[in-house]
């Protein structure tokens, strides 16, 4: 048998991940080890459907870096998807076996290893309970976040997740990442206590700090409440609140930073809730220009010895008093 001609990508995620396993089997199964050489190549696809970003922003806020498997490039992470890719790579590393070469099962193994850290996250009781869409308009029924079926788009931005859907046969995401942890050690992502802590497995179940409304309107001269769900305990510190006489301060929020200098707006209040979440009451300057502004607020997140200035992206649309 002739050598193995170049393979075609394919936009769709697994389905990448799936031609190197059947490439892998389809060497031992013909003898023909130029097969098992071409299987290493959809790997460059596949990673190229990969996106690694910092968690600093939407529902992934407080969270360290993980990777995000996107069911197409550009799309969203979704969890039928992510997790047969992860375990097609993984059953390749398998099959494929020393036949492989060090770079690929190098590359594979890291990948099996870090893909599922947002699939957690994915699932109703993995997310903030604020953060499930009540309503998939895609679908056009509600969502049910009283059962572990995991969102059909887990999104990068500041989109709400579940607004196509819960997907079924994403539900056994579960099983094929506890395979891969016994494997590969893979974990997922969740905010463990102080910066640089190990992820455990009671700590990844644990909700992550975030921050909401990431979209607001503001009005000119007046004050709109953003509340940070599940602070970090180094954010409550900084900031230590007054329930009974809440005040400004100056230590949890350091800046609010825009692109516009002539726009001001300033952390007139913080107040610790009485089920553990912080408010922080922002003001408006009367004077700050109409429409939207991209802010930068930076965090500072202290725990322990570590010291740790996050920032936080929200957009604010400032609108005249009244409107």
């Amino acid at each position: 048998m002739g050598a193995a001609s170049e393979p075609v990508a394919c936009p769709q995620l697994p389905m990448e991940a799936m031609g190197m396993l059947g490439l892998a089997k389809l060497a031992h199964a013909t003898k023909n080890a130029s097969y098992m050489a071409m299987s290493e190549r959809p790997l460059s696809y596949t990673l190229a459907e990969t996106t690694l970003f910092q968690a600093d922003h939407g529902f992934r806020d407080g969270l360290p870096s993980f990777m995000a498997l996107a069911a197409m490039s550009g799309t969203y992470v979704a969890g039928m998807e992510g997790h047969t890719s992860a375990w097609y790579v993984s059953e390749w590393l398998r099959v494929g076996g020393s036949a492989l070469s060090p770079a690929a099962v190098a590359l594979g193994t890291a990948y099996a290893k870090y893909a599922g850290g947002v699939m957690r996250a994915a699932y109703p009781s993995g997310m903030p309970a604020a953060a499930l869409a009540p309503w998939a308009y895609q679908t056009g029924a509600p969502n049910n976040a009283s059962i572990e079926i995991p969102v059909e788009d887990y999104r990068f931005d500041r989109t709400t997740p579940g607004i196509v859907g819960q997907e079924v046969y994403g539900s056994g995401s579960a099983f094929d990442m506890a395979i891969l942890s016994r494997r590969h050690g893979a974990a997922a992502s969740t905010y463990a206590g102080a910066p640089g802590a190990g992820v455990d497995a009671e700590a990844a179940w644990k909700p992550a700090q975030y921050i909401w409304p990431r979209t607001l309107t503001a009005r000119r001269g007046e004050a709109v409440v953003i509340t940070v769900y599940y602070p970090h305990p180094g954010l409550l510190s900084a900031a230590q609140p007054d329930a009974a006489a809440p005040r400004p301060t100056a230590a949890a929020v350091l800046d609010i930073e825009t692109a516009n200098t002539i726009s001001d707006f300033a952390v007139k209040r913080v107040q610790r809730t009485a089920d553990g979440h912080l408010e922080l009451w922002v003001m408006a300057d009367s004077k700050a220009p109409l429409g939207l502004h991209e802010t930068i607020f930076w965090l500072n997140d202290t725990a322990a010895a570590d010291t740790l200035v996050r920032p936080v992206r929200v957009t604010i649309d400032v609108v005249n008093p009244g409107f």
